[in-house]
């Protein structure tokens, strides 16, 4: 068995240490035994991997494929 307890932060960015910022928000809700995860996008931040939507150039290719693409709904 598992509890997900989604936890709100600022908005983070790439200076930001990702330790510091669980154990800013996170640490009252951390146990002793618990398991801490950290979504994919928050450690891409922090390391400098993610790119502003307004740096990325759609080519050609994209342009033309995109309107084919069936939008999926879970």
């Amino acid at each position: 068995r598992y509890l997900r307890i989604p936890i709100r932060t600022r908005i983070v960015m790439p200076t930001d240490d990702l330790l510091a910022l669980a154990r800013e928000y996170a640490a009252d809700q951390l146990q002793p035994g618990d398991i801490f995860f950290v979504s994919e996008k928050v450690v891409a931040i922090t390391q400098g991997r993610a790119v502003p939507t307004d740096q990325i150039r759609v080519g050609a290719l994209a342009r033309l494929l995109w309107p084919r693409v069936r939008q999926v709904s879970y």
